[in-house]
């Protein structure tokens, strides 16, 4: 059946009808509430935000492959997760870049985007632009009658209130860091998946804010790392115990998958030498008993021991996907 022109026009006169109707701004023209159902996901050519090109660099010695790159786009993912972004767009581009885009993100204090001063703290409306520990008047907001609204909050909009360099200097911040990897002795305990941990080390560090570059490593990616099931036990939190740091990112010297003796895929990693007899002492001594595999301060996965380990070893229970 042919559709006659005069059809098709009615249904594109139509289309355009309710197209312009969902998309009028509130609930403008709201039939019986239908729209409070719709929601329009706006991208960065609609609401403005930050867009982030990170290419990768990989240690001399190693490559970069796809498991690596989606690897560390996982772990850019859990810091942008961190930053309370709506809708972010986070993918690969070609071999070795991740592109990242953060609609919404914007230099307005966060404080303030609600159209009221009331939850402020002074530090909340001035931003040190030049990181020299000094606030100069252009990095503050102007509050002339010092009741703690800002001036350009008089007119109830706090588009005006913007502290440039704020939202993405806050954005850029939290993607230039690599994903710090640890191996830690969770003190006989199952710490659950996600669990956020303070250890050894940097223990005031909550995996929030670093100043690491980004560089795309094997030792840098949750994909060195098994997707364990680990059994409930006590979460610890950035205010709980300090669990101690026995492998750190940089004492691996290759981590790749393999597989074992059933044919299984695996986590096989090399350690650097002195790394290898700080994990022999500790795994000898733990056999049976889980440690936990932390990448920025957060628990993904703790396998148990089934034997001590030196300077090379694999880590079971990763899925063949």
């Amino acid at each position: 059946m042919r559709l006659r022109p005069w059809h098709m026009l009615i249904f594109i006169i139509v289309l355009t009808t309710i197209t312009t109707w969902i998309c009028l701004p509130g609930h403008a023209a709201d039939i019986a509430g239908i729209k409070q159902n719709v929601t329009v996901h706006e991208g960065l050519d609609l609401q403005g935000g930050v867009q982030v090109l990170l290419q990768a660099q990989p240690a001399p010695g190693q490559k970069m492959d796809s498991d690596v790159l989606n690897g560390t786009r996982d772990a850019v993912e859990r810091r942008v997760n961190g930053l309370g972004v709506s809708e972010p767009v986070i993918r690969t581009r070609g071999n070795n870049q991740i592109s990242v885009e953060l609609p919404g993100v914007n230099d307005v204090p966060d404080c303030l985007k609600d159209g009221n001063a009331s939850d402020c703290q002074p530090s909340d409306l001035e931003f040190d632009r030049n990181g020299d520990g000094k606030i100069e008047a252009d990095e503050k907001l102007a509050d002339s009658n010092g009741d703690g609204i800002p001036d350009c909050l008089d007119d109830g909009d706090a588009a005006d209130c913007t502290l440039p360099g704020l939202g993405a200097e806050r954005a850029v911040k939290v993607l230039q860091r690599t994903a710090l990897l640890e191996i830690i002795d969770p003190q006989g305990q199952f710490l659950p998946e996600g669990t956020r941990v303070r250890t050894s080390l940097n223990p005031n560090d909550t995996g929030e804010e670093s100043d690491q570059s980004l560089i795309a490593s094997p030792e840098a990616s949750p994909e060195a790392s098994p997707q364990a099931s680990p059994a409930a036990g006590a979460e610890a939190t950035p205010t709980g115990p300090i669990y101690q740091t026995i492998i750190k990112g940089d004492d691996l010297k290759d981590a790749y998958p393999t597989t074992n003796s059933l044919g299984q895929i695996v986590v096989g990693f090399e350690l650097n030498g002195g790394a290898a007899s700080r994990f022999y002492d500790f795994t000898s001594s733990h056999v049976g008993q889980p440690m936990s595999i932390v990448i920025d301060k957060e628990v993904i996965s703790s396998p148990v021991i089934n034997s001590a380990i030196s300077n090379q070893g694999i880590i079971e229970g990763i899925p063949a996907a």
